[in-house]
């Protein structure tokens, strides 16, 4: 998996929620190197964020939908309750689903 957000603590309780055994989370803070790897890496599942650094959440998703070994892979944005309705629009049109933080949480007790 991959998790890309600007905040380092909710990359970090991304990690502890869906540690290994369950899964392997490759994190990062910028949305350009998050690109750069989903151009050449394949992901299972891709958390993202609209507020990253270098390249937006939009752009990530634009470019990972059209040039990337990820075209098909599941992206889901962390909410952050700020999104215009502009916003979630042209993502679900780029085949995206909203996760909240507490969502994210609540999966600790998902048996997976």
């Amino acid at each position: 998996m991959l998790a890309v957000h600007w905040q380092e603590e909710v990359l970090r309780e991304i990690e502890r929620t869906l540690c290994p055994p369950r899964w392997y989370v490759r994190s990062m803070t910028s949305g350009l190197d998050a690109l750069l790897s989903a151009r050449v890496e394949q992901y299972d599942l891709i958390f993202c964020c609209l507020n990253l650094s270098m390249v937006t959440g939009i752009e990530f998703a634009r470019s990972v939908r059209n040039l990337s070994a990820n075209k098909n892979t599941p992206i889901i944005f962390l909410s952050e309750g700020d999104e215009t309705e502009g916003q979630r629009e042209l993502l679900s049109r780029l085949r995206t689903d909203w996760l909240t933080l507490e969502e994210i949480s609540s999966l600790k007790d998902l048996k997976i």
